[in-house]
């Protein structure tokens, strides 16, 4: 009479495309687990009276415990156990599990509970003819172009550093300070950097960095309004100890004829105000493409059902948000602060930080969904193309396309899948509804989707 199978793996349950199960490593197989972690353990133990690497099993458990075994054994134990309860639970996983494995006794089976986020369920909906509406970019204007000459002007100028000389107007200073105002420390900055005369730090403070010189320690005293938007420095008079890093001389970049033919390749000023038109135009038309693409895509997510696992979305939105927290610190700033300047709490940013990283997760698996179903496909010269544009992005050296791809490596079928990706985007805002409205206009009373 034939045994009847043990059943290995116990599903409990699935919940927001997440997987929670549990199974069993019985006594015998974690016996056969524990000795092949004692045979490759017991090499680099020197135990008093044994050989280094000869001391038996018990003698091992009696010095150091079980524990010293424990780790390695499971290492052996666990993985095949888990791929073969997959298997027999018929799970499409989609990321790395999250174990937890039980208490140990020697002797007796070791219960094993796991949660792995499983492979996004999608099912498109009717995405022909989405009905989308779509803020209009601004035109550009004089007033655009007059910025973006004098942001060309200010990233272009240079900084001479005055050794000893002291600062004067117009000169750019960097200091470290602590300040008191009162009873009251407030916090203080590093590295931090003002062109005195131009008024960007606390009011009364750039005015007495006159006259100071690398190296100095001085005491700067600053008065605050009675109105102050902090109450606890209202009324109060400031003491600021800094301490100057570097004075440096501010030499602006002059819009002169060598920077005309040389820099900028133009004739003179009206040329080159017409060349920076053209970019911010450009710059406005890409936007504009791509806020249209976001709007539909976001209109065919919600369109459809699409179950995507939360880990996943937390992956990205930590991911996401880490990148976004060093660009704030390399300006100086926090995520804190941030929240304050767009009036909202900590917890509404995080927020929306899940929120964009939810739809970014089921965009992509909606693409790739109909990438498959609907055949979008490229041809040769369009994936060269994409090679290319991507080894450009990340400054890879190479006019070969076959030693580019293999210098790209694992990211090439990611590439073509991306532009794969690209067309089915395309054949949604090709075939949506698709209608641009000015969002200064508050008066037509319309809804609008954003």
């Amino acid at each position: 009479m034939a045994m009847e199978a043990r059943l290995e793996a116990k599903l409990e349950k699935i919940e927001n495309c997440e997987a929670y199960f549990e199974f069993v490593i019985d006594a015998d197989e974690m016996e056969r687990g524990l000795e092949q972690s004692y045979k490759k353990v017991v090499k680099d133990l020197k135990i008093q009276g044994f050989r280094k690497g000869t001391a038996p099993r018990s003698v091992v458990e009696a010095n150091y415990g079980l524990e010293i075994l424990l780790n390695e054994a499971l290492d052996i134990v666990v993985p095949n156990k888990y791929y073969a309860a997959v298997e027999e639970l018929q799970l499409q996983t989609s990321g790395e599990p999250d174990i937890e494995v039980g208490y140990v006794v020697k002797g007796e089976p070791v219960t094993v509970k796991v949660m792995v986020p499983l492979y996004p369920q999608v099912m498109p909906g009717n995405l022909e003819g989405l009905e989308v509406s779509v803020p209009q970019v601004p035109e550009v204007t004089d007033n655009d172009v007059e910025r973006s000459l004098q942001e060309t002007i200010r990233r272009n100028r240079k900084f001479i550093d005055k050794k000893k000389m002291p600062a004067a107007k117009g000169d750019q200073v960097t200091f470290d300070f602590e300040g008191k105002a009162g009873s009251n420390d407030f916090q203080g900055g590093k590295d931090e950097k003002v062109i005195i005369g131009k008024d960007s730090f606390i009011p009364g403070f750039e005015e007495q960095l006159i006259g100071a010189k690398k190296g100095d320690r001085l005491q700067i005293k600053i008065k605050f309004a009675d109105n102050h938007p902090a109450p606890d420095l209202a009324g109060q008079t400031g003491v600021f100890d800094v301490r100057i890093k570097m004075v440096e001389e501010v030499q602006e970049m002059v819009l002169d004829e060598y920077f005309f033919n040389e820099v900028a390749h133009v004739g003179d000023i009206n040329e080159f105000r017409t060349e920076l038109k053209k970019k911010l135009s450009e710059n406005a038309d890409q936007r504009q493409e791509e806020l249209v693409r976001r709007t539909v895509l976001k209109a065919a997510v919600e369109a459809s059902e699409i179950q995507v696992p939360e880990s996943m979305v937390m992956e990205s939105a930590t991911s996401t948000m880490q990148q976004f927290l060093q660009q704030l610190q390399a300006e100086g700033g926090n995520l804190e602060l941030y929240a304050q300047m767009i009036g909202k709490s900590l917890d509404e940013v995080k927020r929306d930080f899940w929120l964009d990283a939810q739809l970014s997760v089921k965009i992509e698996y909606l693409l790739e969904k109909l990438v498959k179903d609907m055949g979008f496909d490229i041809n040769e010269e369009e994936q060269r193309n994409g090679v290319f544009e991507f080894a450009r992005q990340y400054n890879m050296d190479a006019n070969d396309y076959e030693e580019l791809k293999t210098k790209v490596g694992p990211m090439f079928e990611r590439i073509t899948l991306e532009l794969k990706m690209h067309k089915a985007t395309q054949y949604l805002v090709d075939h949506a509804k698709i209608t641009m409205f000015d969002p200064r206009d508050m008066q037509s009373g319309t809804k609008h989707l954003n």
